[in-house]
């Protein structure tokens, strides 16, 4: 089961009550909504919480929900497991879904993930027809991979069946370093610590965020439930 403590629990979630209060339409996934934007989503045994909706995408569609976005860095990712658990940031900047609720999503029902990064001001994408968390028990281990399309290069296929790693929670396969302090943000690492690693510092200053590629100036992850 997920523990929260007032310590531990982001600013982010504190809105809940609030958001719930305002009349607005709950929904459980962002397929039963054509707003983009903002929206009220429910997950079963989590409750209800702020979230993030794309419709209407020039190349994806419409139905997709945020799961990260980094735009500046005003936002700081090197946080602890029960930050990347919960969830942190900013919906309108900066920020992380959190693992329990992707776990959530993504082991009730199919989902597929898209990738956007902006890379020395090109616009890149990497599309992938599966996607799934681990539970936490699991240690929120990147379950599901599924087939990459897109313009960016495919650097989550090699991370299939690593577990998430945090400061406090080292659980790459390297005896020798935590990666998730080496390169400052929690990822499913694997044992280079290198390829792929989109919560890493956004400034530029080593370790930077990567896909691969460094210098990204924007990225964004997206997922959504499988269209049968």
């Amino acid at each position: 089961s997920l523990k929260m403590t007032a310590s531990t629990v982001p600013v982010l979630l504190l809105a809940i009550l609030v958001g719930a209060a305002s009349g607005r339409d709950v929904i459980t996934s962002c397929n039963e909504t054509s707003s983009s934007g903002q929206v009220l989503l429910r997950i079963d045994g989590l409750g209800t919480f702020e979230a993030v909706c794309v419709q209407r995408h020039r190349l994806f569609g419409d139905g997709w929900l945020v799961i990260q976005q980094r735009v500046d860095q005003s936002e700081d990712f090197y946080r602890n497991w029960a930050h990347y658990r919960a969830g942190f940031g900013r919906l309108d900047k900066n920020f992380w879904m959190g693992l329990e609720r992707v776990h959530r999503l993504t082991s009730a029902e199919p989902h597929e993930l898209a990738v956007e990064i902006d890379v020395f001001g090109e616009y890149k994408y990497a599309r992938y027809s599966s996607f799934a968390v681990g539970s936490e028990a699991e240690k929120y281990v990147l379950k599901e991979v599924g087939n990459y399309s897109g313009t960016a290069k495919d650097a989550l296929t090699v991370q299939r069946g690593r577990a998430f790693s945090t400061f406090d929670e080292d659980n790459d396969l390297d005896e020798n370093k935590n990666c998730a302090i080496r390169m400052a943000g929690g990822w499913w690492f694997v044992n280079s610590c290198s390829g792929c690693s989109l919560n890493s510092n956004y400034d530029g200053s080593a370790p930077r965020m990567q896909w691969i590629y460094g210098q990204i100036t924007y990225s964004r992850m997206m997922i959504r439930k499988t269209l049968l």
